[in-house]
């Protein structure tokens, strides 16, 4: 227990501590057991108090007779546990093994994944062109809603393309496409520096590029949420 002076422990009173052994009371009488954990400090912490902090009625108590050696070197009806080689040590930053997790909300596309693309629905441009068609405006207006609810979200917006014609073209295509919907997002509020276009081109089809149907399919744009910084 960690508290910012000494404790005086009374037969009749119980403590809280910071650091709780969830298994129970160690049952080990023969070899050491090494005991550690970690704690994020608060502040004012000066006196690192061990030992049961129950209150003696919380307890079923039994005398043990000891051995008579032991008895010469240690009081040991007073004893739960011998402790040896007690330390606290500052870590200091603790990097995470894996970047914290945004938190999972309900949204108009589902749940939202950091690092993972999500396909925004009817969203359709003029033949050929970066010219956003009006049918795009509700689901990219749902966007700009989330990304208002979310202020510290970044998002990237990845434009792909179908295999007719060139690549580069075809390149060129998707990223002034990602383009045009940054722009609309900007337009509804949300600032630049959250906003990434990364054109795709013919790149990353999610069919064959063998029917009008699949290629209809392949002509998409996505938008990903980026992972937090570590």
């Amino acid at each position: 227990m960690l508290t910012e002076g000494p404790v005086i422990i009374r037969e009749n009173e119980s403590f809280t501590p910071q650091i709780v052994n969830r298994g129970g009371y160690l049952l080990e009488t023969e070899a050491w057991l090494e005991i550690a954990d970690t704690l994020v400090a608060q502040g004012g912490e000066q006196y690192l108090t061990l030992g049961n902090f129950d209150s003696f009625r919380q307890k079923r108590l039994k005398k043990l007779a000891p051995q008579p050696a032991w008895r010469k070197k240690f009081n040991y009806y007073r004893a739960y546990y011998y402790l040896d080689l007690v330390k606290v040590e500052e870590l200091g930053p603790v990097p995470l093994p894996f970047p914290p997790l945004l938190p999972r909300i309900g949204t108009d596309f589902g749940e939202i994944v950091p690092g993972e693309a999500i396909i925004l629905q009817n969203v359709h441009f003029e033949f050929d062109k970066d010219e956003l068609l009006p049918e795009s405006f509700p689901e990219l207006q749902n966007l700009a809603r989330l990304l208002h609810q979310q202020p510290d979200w970044q998002v990237s917006i990845l434009g792909h393309t179908d295999s007719i014609g060139t690549e580069a073209k075809n390149l060129d295509l998707s990223q002034r496409r990602a383009a045009a919907v940054v722009a609309y997002l900007q337009a509804q509020g949300i600032g630049s520096a959250r906003l990434h276009a990364l054109g795709q081109g013919e790149s990353q089809p999610l069919r064959p590029n063998d029917t009008p149907e699949n290629r209809l399919i392949n002509r998409r744009v996505e938008f990903v949420i980026l992972p937090p910084e570590k």
